[in-house]
């Protein structure tokens, strides 16, 4: 996982495919600070918002790294396919979420987004 802690190799590039959360951008920008890779390649799963990218860019001007970044691309792959003719969302307990006496707007508003967001990327590859 991200969140792992990782040993310095300066001389290899990192390859990142993360869902595009704050969580896992602040983890890629203490990744930057810490200069464990000679470039970060970083694609995210689905549209990334302009904050992240904002907070991105910020984190990489400030410790001068900017120039590491290669890429940045949207992949618009937060889906599985187990069949030719199936597709998943993989987002197990959703229902409960939604409909639970318990589900939150805040938290429904929330799931919602990324149901949006996941079935635009199953439509954009199609």
């Amino acid at each position: 996982p991200l969140r792992k802690e990782r040993v310095t190799i300066t001389d290899a590039p990192a390859i990142y495919f993360i869902e595009p959360t704050a969580e896992n951008v602040q983890c890629i920008c203490q990744d930057l600070a810490k200069d464990l890779y000679d470039l970060y390649y970083i694609n995210f799963t689905r549209p990334v918002s302009r904050a992240l990218l904002e907070d991105l860019a910020t984190a990489a001007a400030r410790t001068n790294k900017a120039h590491q970044i290669a890429q940045i691309y949207d992949q618009y792959l937060s889906f599985i396919c187990p069949e030719p003719h199936f597709f998943s969302l993989n987002m197990p307990n959703s229902f409960q979420q939604l409909h639970g006496s318990a589900a939150q707007d805040s938290v429904i508003e929330q799931l919602v987004g990324q149901i949006v967001d996941s079935l635009y990327t199953v439509l954009t590859t199609m």
